[in-house]
């Protein structure tokens, strides 16, 4: 109910073309557990509302570039990209 109530859009999102695909990617590109993915999905539901081309496999080619836990594109999601790629820089001067 509370994932209906706070992102009403959800319904309307085409689970084999779209959610299936999302939720796939972040398990098994990013390592992210079912109770993980279940959590985030709970607490933060526009966490669905992402695109999987444009935010989640972008940021995991930034990541892997730039040396840094795949993590990083699950629990940066709602970051922007400025953002994002901010914090992999500031990581990135920081482990030098």
């Amino acid at each position: 109910k509370r994932l209906v109530v706070t992102l009403p859009s959800v319904l309307c999102y085409n689970y084999e073309n779209n959610l299936e695909p999302k939720l796939a990617f972040l398990q098994e590109e990013c390592g992210i557990s079912d109770e993980r993915l279940r959590q985030r999905v709970v607490s933060f539901p526009a966490f669905l509302g992402y695109s999987l081309e444009k935010r989640y496999k972008v940021r995991l080619e930034q990541c892997k570039k730039a040396g840094k836990p795949l993590r990083m594109v699950f629990e940066r999601a709602a970051v922007t990209d400025k953002q994002f790629e901010l914090e992999l820089l500031s990581k990135t001067r920081s482990a030098s």
